[in-house]
């Protein structure tokens, strides 16, 4: 694998831990709202996930090289491994309890949308950390479509050459450009998350709960906030809800 690859594979990397930086301070500002510390964490190591990523981005800036098969692979698992390490950083600093092993391993089940956990106390567990779990889990949930947003840009592949690679239909359709089906996948993904929310607001979970649980449930991966996970909410109701979406 040449020199211009590697380098092109790790600036795209880069930027997704942008991406995952930003996406620190969410967390940051629940844990900020319900005045709790470990918004700290959560701040810090946005900034420090920011700042590395910035520099490894302005380092590794180039001309990308043609797209091939090999290069995809290369980066797909980059990226993957990039969101689980990155993910789990606050995890591991936010509980004290926690080997950095459990931390990659609470990560790489969020990201990969698995659902199993090696956390208990989630009843009493800081909200900032929670919602970075079901955070991750939901990015987890977009999958593949969410790497072709962050990768076609940076290669400058149109979405129609990419779309000739992988298919042998050639004829014109709607969605043929991958960038119109990504900005269309997205919106319904969100448009069904932020519905989620509402009819498990209506249905008697908090507004907490019901964003938590509604990130988790349209990525298939069902992290809850509570140790008894739907159980503890006792209500046929929600469950019909989960269900359906």
């Amino acid at each position: 694998m040449n020199a211009t690859l590697l380098r092109s594979a790790f600036y795209i990397a880069a930027i997704c831990g942008l991406y995952l930086a930003a996406a620190m301070f969410v967390p940051a500002m629940a844990d900020l709202y319900y005045a709790n510390d470990d918004w700290r964490v959560f701040a810090i190591c946005g900034f420090m996930v920011g700042g590395t990523s910035a520099a490894t981005a302005m380092a590794m800036r180039g001309n990308p090289p043609p797209f091939s098969r090999r290069l995809g692979f290369f980066l797909v698992n980059l990226l993957w491994i990039t969101f689980a390490v990155i993910g789990s950083i606050p995890i591991y600093l936010a509980r004290e309890d926690l080997t950095f092993a459990q931390a990659l391993f609470e990560a790489v089940s969020a990201i990969t949308t698995t659902g199993s956990t090696v956390l208990t106390g989630l009843d009493d567990a800081a909200p900032g950390l929670l919602l970075w779990r079901s955070l991750l889990q939901w990015m987890g949930g977009i999958g593949i479509v969410a790497l072709g947003l962050f990768i076609l840009p940076f290669l400058r592949i149109g979405g129609m050459a990419f779309f000739k690679m992988e298919s042998s239909d050639t004829s014109d359709k709607p969605f043929a450009r991958m960038a119109s089906f990504t900005r269309a996948f997205l919106a319904i993904y969100v448009g069904i998350t932020i519905v989620c929310a509402i009819c498990y607001g209506l249905a008697g979970m908090s507004h907490f709960d019901a964003v938590n649980h509604a990130l988790t449930t349209v990525a298939t991966g069902g992290f809850s906030t509570h140790d008894a996970s739907f159980g503890y909410f006792h209500s046929m109701e929600l469950l019909w809800i989960a269900g359906f979406s």
